[in-house]
């Protein structure tokens, strides 16, 4: 802009004199503050803490007995289900974040995200994907189970049955592990049975009740994760060939399915029980 100002000449007439005006200044940026940055962000972090807290505290509570199973069980999907959200709303945190502070709230929800289900996904997949039926009674002798005797009283107080049911339910066991059967060995049966004894206890069972008359061992399991209780009897006795026949039955107390844990456990046993006799 030019403005216009009088002087007064040599002659004394009055002169009119344009002189420039400086520009304004350019209006400075509103500063960021904390209060502008994205929501979606904000929310994204929030799941992940959720998440993350609610796949812990499952196990957690059940193991300390502060939830029943039916309370404590369903957080853990839930807690997957947040860290799904997490990533997908840190994504679009993101994207639609231009405040650099925002932009790394989402960008660590989004990583933390995927490295909990990436855990979650390494850890449980391989077992959710075997293909094992939904039972949790497990036994080398579909029509004549070892029965539990020691652990009874335990197994009363559980919620799955104490009795073997068989049916539809050693159907589905044969279908999902026919090599799980009656092993027969050459050895003698006290040899056999102080070999077993020590290959349940080497596997951190709990033994409740050892019986050599009786050929008889039973044992409790627990799970590393949510220390759920599966009971085991072993039965050894010998056969009209002279030779020694071992079963095992591996039972859950709780829980419709065990994601092929019992027969996993069967078999592991009976892998190492080989080894023990071949020493």
């Amino acid at each position: 802009m030019i403005t216009e100002h009088q002087t007064m000449a040599e002659n004394g007439e009055q002169q009119i004199e344009e002189t420039p005006e400086a520009p304004a200044a350019a209006p400075n940026p509103a500063p960021e503050t904390p209060s502008r940055r994205s929501r979606t962000a904000v929310i994204a972090r929030y799941l992940l803490v959720i998440g993350i807290a609610l796949i812990i505290l499952s196990p957690l509570t059940y193991r300390t007995g502060i939830l029943d199973l039916g309370i404590a069980l369903p957080m853990f999907p839930a807690g997957v289900v947040a860290s799904l959200l997490a990533i997908l709303v840190g994504l679009a945190g993101i994207i639609t974040t231009r405040n650099a502070a925002g932009r790394g709230k989402a960008m660590t929800a989004f990583v933390g995200g995927l490295i909990v289900v990436g855990i979650i996904g390494i850890t449980f997949a391989p077992m959710a994907m075997n293909g094992a039926p939904a039972i949790h009674d497990i036994t080398t002798d579909t029509k004549d189970a070892p029965v539990f005797v020691a652990l009874r009283a335990a197994r009363d107080a559980a919620p799955n049955e104490t009795e073997y049911v068989g049916g539809e339910i050693a159907a589905a066991q044969l279908a999902a592990f026919p090599e799980l059967q009656t092993k027969i060995m050459d050895q003698p049966g006290n040899s056999i049975f102080a070999a077993a004894e020590n290959v349940a206890a080497g596997m951190g069972w709990d033994i409740a009740a050892s019986v050599p008359a009786e050929g008889r061992i039973e044992a409790t399991a627990t799970t590393r994760i949510y220390g759920y209780k599966d009971d085991v009897v072993i039965r050894i006795r010998p056969t009209m060939e002279g030779t020694t026949e071992i079963d095992v039955r591996s039972a859950s107390r709780v829980g419709l399915g065990d994601l092929g844990a019992n027969a996993a456990r069967i078999s592991a046993f009976l892998a190492a029980l080989d080894d023990a006799l071949q020493e």
